[in-house]
């Protein structure tokens, strides 16, 4: 076969990690890896730039990798290379199958075959770091029973204009409660001799795992002294992790100086490792992070039907928080963050305001 002619660039949708010592190239569009050698980078490299395709053992097996593409590519992936990773990496790797009835039967004997094959290796879904107790009073919902959920919604505000308040542990008790504690579920319908694993939110969650904790910022709680705290959700209550650093809260939230003005703020930290347990695969990260926005938007709901203002943020300090949380670090990681206190609902900060008015 004559390739002299046959020019070829490589995938753009690649990338090259060692394991055991061994280079490996990832190809996470299509979800293949291959051992590689130093000629097969060497040719790699080469190919990167556009190469004449050959008939040497190096190009048969990059070809038919299905690596190679007749023009350069063009990246028309907007944000860098890492997002693009994660986003064709966790797509899901097999084409659709066509609908058939027995496949139902199938999927409903190999699903509960792998429940009963991990059921006794199941994590513990209740984290508690053992630090003092602090007991919260029975969250009392009489306000937010007696809410509109639609006029909630339209009232929502995103809130840059705290005033700096102490607010009412009842508000806390209740915040927590119905955002990350335990529920009791009478109409669960789990089919008889089917597990049931950890305990239930308000808020849905990837397999029912619960895998988010809650830590809790305080600064201005009525009967609370200041600190960090991990919240047991299926106990309601909590316990200290530290004090309060010196540094503010803007410190580890890339300056986000508002938020220093707040009463209280939660981190939702994921647990990662139950993740692993029931799902082993990548693809688990997109509802793991889709679990932190169910909890938020409660959060924000409960929050405006209590009469505060609140502010949620994923941009912060990711390592720095870790350690400040005492984490156990990898398998436990903060996401997200969601706070609150009395403020103006305003979702402009004063300084931007003053900026404003002096335009």
């Amino acid at each position: 076969m004559d390739n002299t002619s046959t020019k070829k660039w490589l995938s753009e949708d690649i990338f090259i990690f060692f394991k055991d010592n061994t280079p490996y190239l990832w190809d996470y569009a299509k979800h293949q890896q291959f051992e590689i050698t130093t000629s097969d980078f060497h040719r790699l490299s080469e190919f990167a730039k556009g190469a004449v395709l050959t008939d040497s053992p190096e190009d048969r097996s990059i070809n038919a990798a299905e690596l190679l593409f007749d023009s350069a590519p063009r990246n028309s992936w907007g944000w860098d290379i890492l997002s693009k990773i994660f986003h064709l990496g966790t797509s899901h790797p097999n084409a659709p199958t066509p609908a058939d009835p027995a496949r139902h039967i199938e999927y409903a004997q190999s699903y509960l075959e792998f429940c009963q094959s991990i059921a006794d290796t199941s994590p513990e879904v209740q984290i508690k770091k053992g630090g003092i107790k602090t007991l919260l009073p029975a969250p009392d919902f009489t306000i937010v029973r007696k809410a509109s959920l639609w006029d909630t919604l339209l009232s929502r505000r995103t809130c840059r204009d705290f005033y700096d308040e102490e607010i009412p542990l009842d508000a806390l008790s209740a915040l927590l409660a119905g955002t990350l504690g335990a529920v009791d579920r009478e109409d669960y319908d789990a089919p008889f001799s089917v597990q049931r694993f950890g305990y239930k939110r308000t808020s849905p969650a990837a397999g029912g795992l619960q895998a988010t904790d809650g830590y809790v910022w305080i600064r201005k709680v009525k009967g609370v002294e200041q600190g960090i705290y991990h919240y047991v959700s299926s106990e309601h209550y909590l316990e200290k992790i530290s004090n309060l650093p010196s540094e503010p809260l803007s410190t580890y939230l890339c300056n986000q100086h508002w938020c220093d003005d707040m009463a209280f703020s939660i981190f939702l930290v994921s647990k990662m490792d139950i993740m692993w347990w029931k799902y082993p695969h990548s693809r688990a990260y997109r509802p793991m992070l889709i679990d932190t926005g169910h909890l938020s938007q409660t959060f924000n709901l409960l929050a405006n039907a209590l009469g505060l203002q609140s502010w949620i943020t994923g941009y912060f300090h990711d390592k720095e928080i870790n350690e400040l949380l005492q984490l156990r670090t990898p398998q436990e990681q903060v996401i997200f963050l969601m706070g609150a206190g009395k403020g103006s609902g305003s979702a402009y900060d004063r300084i931007v305001r003053n900026l404003l008015d002096e335009a």
